[in-house]
């Protein structure tokens, strides 16, 4: 990657890539499903057709995955891992050549994002976190060092840190990382978890939802309200349940 791109280029390129993949395997499954249904008529889609979908987008991610495109590419190191995730959520086995080669390449990507750190964390846990326990530990503690007074995360230390810059999409992304790290064994701080859980107690909107940022009280949409609940009950149930 040419190093006279402004860093606003890497991050607008990596948000659109992730972004890119979700919309494609999620208007895959709508249209593969919605097809089921109005074959189906009145009848229940069956468990048989909802595999058949989900082999189909495994088919897909797999002709669209390259494990080592990634090397020396910010912009798709985080899709990497998003689609290896997918890849053994949808129960592609660990010793797939493809998988393989991808969780290699996620092990030795760099703590420096935090969008590819959640990933990263995520991605290793659910293939083998006793095999990867000195990787996700040390991606958590970035996470940990680099949380801001407020309780959230921006993109990394060069865009404000531990100051109290942050989003919540980046905020959403880094606790799922540390709750997997958590089930994993690795100890966070309780105050990881109080502080963004009271920065998404007040940080909602007047309308019940949450906005990309804190600071605004209205402008609430699905994803972020998605992140905030979701956010909301990862950082409840571990406080509940310690570390």
């Amino acid at each position: 990657m040419s190093t006279d791109r402004p860093a606003s280029w890497e991050i607008i390129s990596v948000s659109a890539k992730i972004n890119k993949i979700l919309l494609a395997v999620t208007v895959g499954l709508v249209v593969t499903l919605g097809a089921l249904a109005r074959s189906a008529v009145a009848q229940d889609v069956t468990s048989e057709q909802v595999s058949n979908a989900i082999q189909q987008g495994t088919g897909y991610l797999k002709t669209k995955t390259d494990p080592f495109l990634v090397k020396g590419n910010f912009e798709v190191k985080g899709t990497l891992a998003l689609e290896v995730l997918a890849l053994i959520n949808a129960g592609v086995p660990v010793d797939d050549p493809i998988v393989k080669a991808g969780l290699e390449t996620i092990a030795s990507l760099p703590n420096d994002y935090t969008y590819v750190i959640a990933l990263k964390i995520q991605a290793l846990a659910a293939a083998d976190p006793k095999k990867y326990s000195k990787e996700i530990e040390a991606a958590a503690k970035w996470l940990i060092e680099n949380q801001s007074e407020t309780g959230m995360w921006t993109y990394n230390t060069r865009r404000g840190g531990r100051i109290g810059g942050g989003d919540n999409s980046n905020t959403q992304f880094a606790l799922l990382g540390l709750h997997e790290a958590a089930k994993c064994g690795v100890n966070i701080p309780k105050e990881v978890w109080e502080r963004s859980r009271v920065y998404f107690t007040k940080s909602q909107c007047t309308d019940g939802g949450w906005a990309y940022t804190g600071g605004s009280r209205t402008g609430a949409y699905g994803s972020m309200t998605a992140a905030g609940v979701a956010s909301l009950y990862i950082c409840g149930q571990r406080l509940m349940v310690g570390g």
